[in-house]
């Protein structure tokens, strides 16, 4: 869908696995939109450590390598399963994760009413 919108001139269609931080440019945020399905009520409900939704620490570890040029905001965009599953513990942790290369976190579930 992003290519039909915005073309694919400036996408890049690797996986975040074969990113490595020196192709990163700098940037004010960076946003992570990994796959839910491990995590889904919907899905298997497996961890955050599953095949598909493991790829938030392929991010982050990019997030580490970049060091001081690290993006002052980030914004993580997942299923409220990330939070509510195994009691909580797949969000901490993540939480943990992004508290240790410094950044403040919290989660906010938005939902149509």
């Amino acid at each position: 869908m992003y290519r039909i919108n915005h073309g694919t001139a400036h996408f890049d269609p690797r996986s975040i696995e074969d990113v490595n931080c020196s192709e990163v440019p700098d940037a004010d945020l960076s946003w992570a939109s990994f796959s839910c399905q491990d995590l889904s009520l919907a899905g298997k409900l497996e961890v955050i450590n599953g095949a598909r939704s493991g790829m938030v620490w392929h991010w982050l570890r990019v997030m580490r390598e970049m060091d001081e040029r690290r993006p002052h905001i980030i914004a993580i965009e997942n299923v409220g399963g990330l939070v509510s599953a195994a009691g909580g513990e797949h969000y901490r942790e993540l939480h943990r994760s992004l508290g240790d290369l410094g950044y403040k976190a919290g989660a906010m579930l938005v939902g149509l009413s």
